[in-house]
C-alpha cells in the first residue's frame, strides 16, 4: 500500500474529508439497515462463490481447463506440475477451489509459496466480491487488480526466501 502512494501520489479527493461530521442517529433506525446490508452483502459473496465455480466446473468439463493445466505444466520443470498448474489456473477465477486444488500438492516445495501468492491475490470471485467497495471509494480497477497481482507475487516470493532460509520438515498443508 505505501509502494503504491509513491507510484500514485495523493488520490483525487480526501477520502476523510468530512469524516468528523457525520450525523449521529438512533440504533433503532440504523440497525435495519445494517441487518439488511449484511444479509445482502452475505447474498453477494455466495452469488460470486457458486458463479465462479460453476465457471470453473465448466472449464473443466470442456477440456479447456486440462488443456491449459497440460500447456502450462509442460513448461515448469517442478514436481507435481499438473497439480501446481491447475491449482494456479482455477485460482485466478475463485479462491477456495484453488486452495483445495493445491491440497493435492503438498509434497511439492512450490507449494507453499503458491499458497502465499493465492492468499495475496484472492481470485476473481474476490475482486467482483470488492467491486462495489473500490467504486463508492473511487479505486479505477486497472491500479486495484495490477496491486493484487503485485501483493500475490510479492507474497509467493517473500515466502520462498523465508521457505530457504527455515526449510520446513512437514509438507505444506499436511494433515494433522
Amino acid at each position: 500500500g505505501l509502494s503504491l502512494r509513491l507510484v500514485y501520489g495523493q488520490a483525487s479527493g480526501d477520502a476523510h474529508k468530512g469524516a468528523d461530521q457525520v450525523p449521529l442517529s438512533s440504533l433503532s433506525a440504523q440497525l435495519p439497515e445494517c441487518v439488511r446490508s449484511s444479509f445482502a452483502s452475505t447474498l453477494n459473496v455466495c452469488a460470486y462463490v457458486i458463479l465462479f465455480s460453476i465457471l470453473t466446473a465448466l472449464a473443466d468439463c470442456s477440456g479447456l481447463l486440462p488443456h491449459l493445466t497440460q500447456a502450462l505444466a509442460s513448461l515448469l520443470p517442478l514436481e507435481q506440475a499438473d497439480t501446481l498448474c491447475r491449482s494456479f489456473l482455477v485460482v485466478l477465477l475463485e479462491l477456495s477451489t484453488g486452495t483445495s486444488a493445491l491440497g493435492d500438492a503438498v509434497v511439492s516445495p512450490a507449494a507453499l509459496p503458491l499458497a502465499a501468492f493465492i492468499l495475496g491475490w484472492g481470485g476473481l470471485s474476490v475482486h467482483c466480491q470488492s467491486l462495489p467497495f473500490w467504486r463508492k471509494a473511487q479505486v479505477p480497477p486497472g491500479p486495484y487488480l495490477r496491486a493484487k497481482l503485485a501483493q500475490g507475487l510479492l507474497s509467493a516470493l517473500l515466502t520462498a526466501a523465508g521457505a530457504a532460509l527455515f526449510p520446513l520438515t512437514r509438507p505444506v498443508m499436511a494433515p494433522a
